[in-house]
């Protein structure tokens, strides 16, 4: 192949490259939407969090892991020292479920990629596995009480709804659709347990709303948020999804049942709020 053709291939590489690669902040960390194609089709998310002085901390928030879960993957101790391997491979470590590394600023370019790769590489069991959904009891106790509740002025409730952000595509767990959208708001629900990490969830939930915010016609939406198990979040997650959301229901362990009596009163302050 002629030199210049290689060059030109070159170039346009890396065009696409920049075009595809992506930044959001979220509470003071970067969020790199990397061109990785991960296997549940979703795309490679890396965090940079600034540390003390020249450190910064580059890491999945979690996301990978908790994806593979929602799947049905579950991240067995035989699962745990292969990706603790494939990171020690690359540079990276494997803790608590996220794959993250401590570098220095003229490090951080190798590292983003470094878990990229991570992130891309540990979603290699999708190809052979086939996924097994379970419906989260919580749940199943916020769509009965939707339905329960669900006034006239209310076209539809959605469940799982996708939503398309300027960098990554997401969803909520429930969207209640107003007959008149002039007159009465849409309301977004999502459900928010600890999982692996509440740092993670958060992070995740930030990123969702940030990547929509000021989008039509997701600008308009009320945000609803409803955490479990709440005794295991700290302060800073939760003022995440609290400054990120119209109302926050929190619930301690063994509580979830109180969620079909609060639900109701919430939906309806929303829709109706100017």
């Amino acid at each position: 192949m002629e030199t210049t053709n290689c060059s030109q291939i070159r170039e346009a590489l890396i065009r696409r490259l920049n075009e595809e690669i992506a930044v959001t902040t979220v509470m003071n960390q970067c969020v790199f939407s990397l061109p990785l194609k991960c296997l549940d089709e979703r795309p490679t998310d890396v965090f940079v969090e600034k540390m003390l002085g020249d450190s910064y901390r580059v890491h999945d928030a979690g996301i990978t892991t908790s994806h593979l879960f929602a799947q049905g993957i579950h991240v067995t101790g035989h699962k745990a020292d292969l990706f603790e391997e494939v990171a020690k491979r690359l540079g990276v470590g494997y803790l608590a479920g996220t794959f993250e590394v401590s570098c220095k600023e003229a490090e951080i370019q190798d590292a983003i990629m470094a878990v990229g790769q991570c992130s891309a590489l540990a979603t290699f069991e999708v190809a052979s596995h086939k996924p097994v959904f379970e419906e989260d009891p919580i749940k199943i106790r916020v769509h009965r009480s939707l339905v329960q509740w669900k006034p006239e002025y209310v076209k539809q409730i959605g469940r799982n709804v996708p939503v398309k952000g300027r960098r990554a595509r997401h969803s909520f767990d429930f969207v209640s659709f107003p007959e008149e959208a002039d007159r009465t708001n849409t309301v977004a629900l999502q459900i928010l347990a600890p999982s692996h990490s509440p740092q993670a969830q958060a992070e995740r939930y930030g990123f969702l709303v940030l990547d929509t915010e000021q989008l039509p016609p997701y600008d308009t939406w009320k945000r609803f948020a409803i955490i479990t198990k709440v005794e295991l979040w700290g302060n800073r997650p939760l003022s995440l999804v609290r400054d990120l959301s119209e109302e926050t229901v929190t619930l301690l362990s063994g509580e979830e049942d109180k969620v079909e009596a609060i639900v109701p009163q919430v939906m309806e302050n929303l829709s109706k709020a100017a």
